[in-house]
């Protein structure tokens, strides 16, 4: 019994230990970055560029699919004023300084991109390049 009382904080521990790693770049949050670029004023980071490059060239046309289909559900909805400045505060809180999902990936206009910072990848070094529309920002 004491045994378990004494590891039970290290066990604890270890089980946020994936909750202060960020998540993987994915088809949707190049979407979102993209739809706040056209629809928010937002500029994208250094550190999303290279999140985007080393995400198209791993994930080739398969990424670049889901991309665009991810962009379009965002983009081909009608929204009020309110909707679109709503949506967003919102991809500014998960792509944001200080996100909640992948920080310092976008910054509002007007305000100044965090200094670059070293992005590990787990692209192989011999993937082929991607085909890629996403223009960069």
């Amino acid at each position: 019994m004491h045994r378990i009382v004494r590891l039970l904080p290290l066990g604890v521990a270890l089980a946020c230990v994936p909750a202060l790693a960020e998540k993987a770049f994915s088809p949707e949050d190049a979407a979102y970055i993209d739809w706040s670029w056209k629809n928010c004023e937002t500029t994208s980071t250094d550190k999303e560029h290279k999140l985007a490059d080393a995400a198209t060239t791993s994930g080739g046309e398969k990424f670049h699919e889901q991309y665009q289909r991810s962009f379009h559900k965002l983009a081909d909805v009608t929204r009020a004023a309110s909707e679109t400045e709503r949506l967003c505060v919102t991809i500014l809180g998960m792509y944001g300084p200080g996100a909640s999902v992948i920080p310092d990936l976008i910054v509002a206009k007007g305000e100044k991109p965090p200094a670059p910072t070293p992005v590990t990848s787990t692209t192989p070094a011999d993937a082929a390049p991607a085909k890629h529309s996403r223009k960069r920002h």
